[in-house]
Parts: C-alpha cells; structure tokens; sequence
C-alpha cells in the first residue's frame, strides 16, 4: 500500500495498491484490508516480490547503458568540449 504521488505508482506496478496521499479514508480501509485479510496479504506479498525481481542491479545497468549509448548516436551537433571528449 502505499501513495499514488511521485514515482511509487511506477514502483509498486501491479503488486500493491496506490492511494492517494490526501485520502485518509482509502488509507483506512486499506490497511484494514491488509490488515485483517490473511489471504489478501499473502496475495499482496507474493506480487511485491514478483515485482521487486524487476529492480536489480543488472537492470539498472542495462539502462543506464542504452541512455548513454543513445545520447552519444543522437548527439546534437555541439562542438564544444567537455570532460567526457577530451
């Protein structure tokens, strides 16, 4: 459970449920729900670990990788020099 503010509904994805920060009703009722539903928490358990494996390392890498890699083929015409050319 957590807010639908910012970066967290990318985060969380499917695995949980975004509220909104100013909805203290949702928040009750969800951790209510969490709360006093033993198979509904095991449910939300099991898709925050399936979504976590998306978060590693390796993947952050990666991505950072074909940014550079993109920024670099794109480039933008600029001649000027920089600590990265020189």
């Amino acid at each position: 459970i957590t807010s639908n503010a910012a970066s967290l509904p990318e985060v969380v994805g499917e695995a949980g449920l975004t509220i909104g920060p100013e909805d203290t009703r949702g928040w009750i009722a969800a951790l209510r729900r969490a709360w006093g539903d033993a198979d509904y928490r095991a449910e939300l358990a099991h898709r925050g670990l399936r979504q976590a494996q998306k978060f590693t390392w390796l993947a952050a890498a990666q991505q950072i990788a074909t940014s550079y890699r993109q920024a670099a083929e794109s480039g933008n015409g600029s001649t000027s020099r920089t600590a990265f050319n020189r």
